[in-house]
């Protein structure tokens, strides 16, 4: 997965929102829909589906839809206070949903839930419902912090 998502033969595609509902002009980041919508967006999906997986089963779970799953590259970049205020937000409102964040490299730009950081850690995964405010950071040091992020519902 590693080699797939940082070789210079992936597509990645440029966005200019970090989350749905702001554009901030210094932020942006590069992201790739395996899945959007609950549908199959992409021919790299097999790179992507392993995860998923592994989750379900080492979760003990049944998974009956994934409603996104995808990459999100984001690159060295200096943000504010008020940036970082406005990078909360939450992937769904509903209950019966879970988010996952599976980290593809080490990096700084730390993940926020619930004021607890998690640094990036490569074949590393947080999860949390879907329903609570939660931030990803932009790597200050590190020049790109990449990461899988799913929604699912239980």
């Amino acid at each position: 997965l590693y080699d797939n998502l940082t070789n210079s033969h992936f597509p990645w595609y440029w966005n200019d929102v970090v989350n749905y509902e702001d554009r901030k002009e210094n932020l942006f980041q590069f992201t790739h829909h395996f899945i959007k919508n609950g549908k199959i967006n992409s021919d790299y999906i097999n790179l992507a589906m392993p995860i998923i997986y592994l989750f379900e089963k080492e979760m003990n779970i049944n998974i009956k839809y994934i409603d996104r799953l995808k990459a999100n590259l984001t690159t060295k970049t200096m943000v504010s206070e008020n940036d970082i205020k406005e990078l909360y937000h939450k992937d769904m409102d509903s209950s019966d949903y879970i988010s996952f964040i599976y980290y593809v490299n080490d990096s700084d730009g730390d993940t926020i839930i619930e004021n607890k950081f998690f640094t990036p850690e490569r074949n590393s995964l947080i999860y949390f419902k879907s329903n609570i405010f939660h931030a990803g950071m932009f790597p200050q040091i590190n020049k790109r912090r990449i990461i899988i992020n799913a929604i699912l519902q239980i």
